[in-house]
């Protein structure tokens, strides 16, 4: 009987090819894809610039709001909710022109920040600051 081998044609490989062709094709691809991408600028870490004055302010013009947990505010030791707080600029008469200082205790929640700073912004304060406890 006459064996299957003795037919084929060509030597029997081990089915590993030359990787070299389809290296140089995926390297070729990566560099297409890299040049005709889109970049795109991120806008979202602007710095704002401050206004520049020629004396520094003093402390006591400054008014220092303490943001602390379960909708908690507080200015000079006295604690309000939003409304109140709101309620204590208008009755007091406070300018916007003061510069505000907002000071996020460790138990304050990042939305009792942003709570209490849209209002302030939509009653035209525009010099705010952050300080972390």
């Amino acid at each position: 009987m006459v064996s299957l081998e003795s037919y084929r044609k060509g030597r029997r490989t081990n089915g590993v090819g030359d990787l070299t062709s389809l290296i140089d094709v995926i390297f070729l691809l990566l560099i297409f894809f890299l040049l005709t991408s889109v970049t795109t600028k991120e806008s979202a870490s602007e710095l704002i610039e401050t206004k520049s004055s020629s004396a520094p302010l003093e402390v006591s013009e400054i008014i220092y709001i303490k943001v602390g947990g379960e909708n908690r505010y507080s200015i000079d030791e006295t604690s309000y909710t939003l409304n109140g707080l709101l309620n204590y600029f208008e009755k007091e008469g406070v300018f916007q022109t003061r510069p505000l200082g907002i000071i996020g205790e460790e138990t304050s929640l990042y939305t009792d920040v942003l709570n209490s700073i849209t209002p302030l912004i939509e009653r035209g304060w525009s010099d705010i600051s952050f300080v972390v406890e």
